[in-house]
């Protein structure tokens, strides 16, 4: 018995020791969707944290759990940002942050694949992310419909977009 727990407890301990720390200051979310069908909106949210553990020979045992400010959203704005955390969109009193859980990374042709859990809004789906890995620096680029979150659900498809286009930078220490 005392072998286990003590195998165990090397397991759980190794787990923190792959653990990679956060640049907080250099990664970011950045989105971008359509505005009126003639221009597009730009914007980022910041303050991301977490645990990245990633070991590209050991898949298996990577894994990302991480959030970001819903609160941090910042599209140059300051009007704008302020009607974005409100409840007809992103209601940030209420839910404060954007995670992802993963479940599983695999590998693919122009890099990996991490799928699991995107939590937004209250609402958690499941969500694929493809992303590379160079240099410290995860990079990952995917699209997903802001009314499945139920984001901004009174201004149709004309006023606000109803396709996000989201670009994750998450840099490593």
């Amino acid at each position: 018995m005392k072998k286990y727990i003590s195998s165990l407890a090397l397991m759980i301990s190794s787990l923190f020791i792959n653990a990679q720390t956060i640049n907080k200051t250099e990664s970011k979310v950045e989105f971008e969707i359509s505005n009126m069908g003639v221009r597009t909106v730009e914007g980022t949210f910041t303050g991301m944290e977490g645990t990245i553990v990633f070991n590209e020979s050991d898949l298996k045992n990577s894994n990302f759990n991480v959030c970001v400010s819903a609160g941090s959203i910042n599209t140059e704005s300051e009007k704008r940002d302020e009607h974005l955390k409100n409840e007809d969109f992103f209601e940030v009193v209420k839910f404060p942050n954007i995670c992802f859980e993963s479940s599983a990374i695999t590998k693919t042709d122009d890099g990996y694949l991490a799928k699991g859990k995107l939590t937004m809004h209250g609402i958690t789906l499941e969500a694929s992310i493809p992303f590379t890995y160079i240099n410290k620096t995860l990079t990952g680029e995917f699209e997903l419909e802001r009314d499945d979150y139920k984001i901004g659900e009174d201004y149709g498809g004309f006023m606000v977009g109803k396709t996000v286009g989201i670009k994750i930078t998450c840099i490593l220490n």
